[in-house]
């Protein structure tokens, strides 16, 4: 019985894979996600699709494959990259909408967060994470009275990048943005500290 479920997966993941290839997302979808049933471990094949439709900027459908995968292999080879993109699925699908006026609600975006401070929690060297968390807490944040939600991971991402010259070097552009952001914040709350933060970012 264990030998059958296990060539059963392997067919689905079989006609999965060569669905992808064709450009059939969906079909691909339902063959790999038989195959996932019949065995977790090929949970791999569906971030292939949620990477293929992330690709497309079909960001919700890629956000959704991307939970399944992630709920069929948390800690697995290839977890983390998947923590890694849907994260920023959930970020696009969430400004895209949103500057089509479509009114989204932010839970998305709390699933993001959680998603991406997964991943600064099991690769704290993923300097990137440290920015997206801020760019995906600076659109949680309230528009009208923000509070900041950001600013902490802004912080950590500085904190991280200029421990190391050549890094910071590397980053510029995203410092630039990060005391930007930070000196934008500060602008109407405290104009010495927004000073600090402009000036350091055209340094």
């Amino acid at each position: 019985e264990k030998d059958q479920s296990r060539i059963l997966a392997n067919d689905y993941l079989y006609l999965g894979k060569s669905q992808l290839r064709a450009g059939q997302d969906s079909l691909a979808l339902i063959y790999i996600s038989k195959a996932v049933e019949k065995d977790s471990t090929n949970a791999d094949a569906l971030a292939e699709i949620a990477k293929s439709y992330f690709d497309a900027k079909k960001y919700e459908k890629s956000a959704q494959i991307y939970e399944k995968a992630i709920k069929a292999n948390p800690n697995g080879k290839g977890s983390l990259y998947n923590y890694y993109y849907n994260a920023l699925a959930y970020y696009f699908d969430y400004a895209g909408k949103y500057s089509a006026k479509q009114n989204p609600t932010k839970d998305g975006l709390v699933k993001a967060d959680s998603s991406i401070a997964k991943v600064t929690q099991l690769a704290p060297d993923t300097y990137d994470a440290y920015l997206w968390r801020a760019r995906i807490n600076n659109l949680m944040d309230d528009e009208k009275d923000p509070k900041g939600l950001a600013n902490p991971f802004f912080e950590q991402f500085i904190q991280k990048v200029t421990e190391k010259p050549e890094v910071a070097t590397a980053n510029g552009k995203k410092l630039s943005e990060d005391y930007d952001s930070l000196g934008g914040f500060y602008y109407y709350k405290d104009k010495e500290k927004a000073k600090e933060y402009f000036n350091k970012s055209v340094a």
